[in-house]
């Protein structure tokens, strides 16, 4: 009797802490969407402040300069109306003090929901990344036509995503110094062309990346949060942004190395200043880059080409 006692106990247990993890789960998934909505509307309100024009003492409707202005007060805000003394027409008026208020107001708003963000992302991405990473994943290791410059890289080290002939790279969460990606990777013994389109190192082991020849494209953000010193990029490499390398600050007194596979001339040629989304036509799918673009802009995310160190008609046996 009291050994089934105590595997009821051991049961209910169980089932309270489950519950607790699924409750806790909905909370911060909770908080992440309700943070990013958030997070966009600010953008948004930013977007619209950058847009807004100080009114003038001209009615917009009939350009008569005799207009009046008067205040009332709308949902605890004082607002100015101003009215045209001839025609009767009443517009908002807006000084320059109200534009720089609301630009203000929208950047503190951005800075607050995108650290609540970045920290929900956090708890999310460590509560669920570890499960949903290992679902479906082999032992394979990594394709390449030339020995790699560490050990093979297992495929359980990636967050990864598989669409038709092509495998997305999403994260690397391995502990090796030296990682070398090439075009194909191999999985169940199927091989598939890479995609970095969306790949982040994120992990702070990597000290070398080395990006096989073949690849042509990688992820703007490629090095935010990572630790990478050494560096080495294919001659098939179509852009790289400037932005993408500011992610990059090498110990006091050291420079990041870069080794290119291209001529001088060839890199330059693909070595692009980035243009932040805020001052493009801003539409509704560049709000979440633009946001982005915006809070690194407050951490002082700059290229500074003094701390870096370029070897142009580099090969891979170069670095390791």
């Amino acid at each position: 009797m009291g050994c089934l006692v105590f595997i009821l106990f051991c049961i209910v247990i169980f089932a309270l802490m489950m519950i607790a993890y699924m409750y806790a789960v909905g909370i911060i998934i909770a908080v992440d969407v309700i943070s990013g909505i958030a997070l966009l509307a600010s953008v948004g309100s930013y977007i619209n402040a950058k847009k807004m024009k100080p009114s003038t003492m001209q009615c917009p409707n009939c350009s008569n300069p005799n207009v009046k202005l008067s205040t009332i007060q709308t949902g605890g805000q004082r607002k100015r109306i101003a009215n045209c003394q001839s025609c009767g027409f009443e517009y908002d008026y807006i000084t320059p003090d109200d534009i720089t208020q609301s630009k203000n107001k929208s950047i503190g708003l951005i800075a607050i929901f995108a650290i609540i963000l970045a920290v929900g992302l956090t708890f999310t991405f460590r509560l669920l990344g570890s499960s949903s990473s290992s679902d479906s994943k082999s032992d394979a290791v990594v394709a390449s036509t030339e020995e790699p410059a560490s050990e093979k890289v297992k495929m359980d080290d990636f967050e990864y995503s598989i669409d038709g002939e092509t495998i997305s790279l999403e994260r690397y969460n391995g502990d090796s110094e030296i990682l070398e990606i090439s075009p194909t990777m191999e999985v169940g013994g199927k091989t598939y062309n890479t995609d970095l389109s969306d790949f982040q190192v994120y992990s702070s082991s990597v000290k070398t990346l080395i990006i096989d020849e073949g690849i042509t494209q990688i992820h703007t953000s490629i090095f935010n949060g990572s630790d990478v010193e050494t560096l080495f990029f294919p001659k098939s490499l179509s852009q790289i942004y400037d932005y993408t390398l500011a992610y990059l600050h090498p110990d006091e007194g050291r420079k990041i190395q870069v080794y290119y596979a291209g001529t001088e001339e060839e890199w330059n040629s693909i070595f692009t200043e980035y243009t932040h989304m805020e001052e493009q036509d801003s539409g509704a799918e560049a709000v979440g880059q633009a946001a982005a673009d915006f809070v690194n802009g407050l951490i002082g995310v700059e290229y500074d080409a003094s701390l870096f160190e370029y070897h142009f008609s580099a090969s891979i046996e170069d670095i390791k």
